[in-house]
């Protein structure tokens, strides 16, 4: 699936990537980022509704995609949530999947969560009281 994913590359784009190697790090992935960064489609004909909070956490807010113009009737979601082992990460990551499906006609949701490890403590345990 890869290698037809990067079929779709700029000749130039997939060159760059080979140069960057394959060890995984934050220097890498920030060059990734910066080189798909032009190749991402407009936003033009979406709506966004950014940071809307779903719990009490100052992290557990989400930003929802929809196509301009929706009627407010039933449409499917998809929610994007981001990696980084519950310790790191931001919901800016999934923007380009969100704003995919919302293209597509479906609501598009990139969430954010709360981080360990101010919240580890009861991973795996009953809450205590």
């Amino acid at each position: 699936m890869a290698l037809a994913q990067q079929a779709n590359l700029p000749p130039e784009v997939r060159a760059q990537i080979v140069e960057m190697g394959a060890h995984l790090n934050p220097e890498l992935i920030r060059k990734t980022v910066a080189l798909m960064q032009p190749l991402l489609a407009a936003r033009t004909g979406l709506s966004l509704s950014r940071d809307i909070a779903y719990g009490a956490d100052p992290l557990q807010k989400l930003d929802i995609y929809a196509p301009q113009g929706n009627t407010g009737r039933p449409a499917p979601i998809v929610m994007f949530v981001h990696g980084g082992a519950f310790s790191r990460g931001d919901k800016g990551s999934g923007e380009n999947v969100a704003a995919y499906f919302a293209r597509h006609g479906m609501l598009g949701v990139t969430m954010n969560y709360r981080l360990a490890p101010p919240n580890r403590s009861t991973w795996g345990r009953p809450s205590p009281g």
